[in-house]
């Protein structure tokens, strides 16, 4: 860990997440090469950002999976305090990592990234073990959340398929017209 003068970016590790940028922009890279090796060439890929999630004790409800940000945070000795800053701040390492590999169109040619942070959804209540706001559990919506989320995605697609892929505008919020 890092000085407290440095925020919650104390807590995050620049060679860590190039380790993690590395691997996947990799994968990125080998979805593409399948996608023009098939029927499918040369066609858009849509992937999204996260939401920012609020690290708690609530996993999902089948097997046993889950929290996946609380344990660590904890095993980290990272103060309760800081946890809704640090989650913030790994989402938004993540959603400007994928803007920026959508912009090479020459290594990540049509690949398209939705900012879903950019979508107003309920926080869940820090400490809750079930459904809370907008999250069914620490990192997956709820029906509430998945509507939002997917109705300013649909926008977004609609927006990229009617200008050839450029995007004219700000990501939408899914405020706008509902998709049938």
């Amino acid at each position: 860990m890092g000085a407290p003068s440095a925020g919650v970016g104390r807590y995050f590790s620049e060679p860590g997440w190039a380790t993690y940028a590395d691997y996947l922009k990799a994968n990125l890279r080998h979805l593409l090469t399948l996608r023009d090796q098939g029927p499918s060439a040369g066609k858009p890929i849509f992937i999204h950002c996260y939401a920012v999630p609020m690290p708690r004790p609530a996993g999902a409800e089948d097997a046993g999976h889950g929290p996946w940000l609380y344990p660590a945070l904890k095993a980290y000795a990272i103060p309760a305090a800081d946890w809704a800053a640090v989650s913030r701040l790994m989402v938004m390492h993540l959603a400007q990592l994928l803007k920026t590999l959508m912009a090479d169109k020459e290594q990540f040619p049509g690949l398209f990234v939705f900012d879903s942070t950019a979508v107003p959804l309920a926080a869940a209540t820090p400490g809750a073990s079930g459904i809370s706001g907008d999250w069914h559990n620490e990192i997956h919506l709820n029906h509430s959340g998945c509507l939002k989320i997917g109705r300013a995605w649909s926008e977004h697609i609609d927006q990229v398929l009617t200008t050839g892929g450029i995007i004219v505008a700000a990501p939408p919020t899914g405020r706008g017209r509902a998709r049938r």
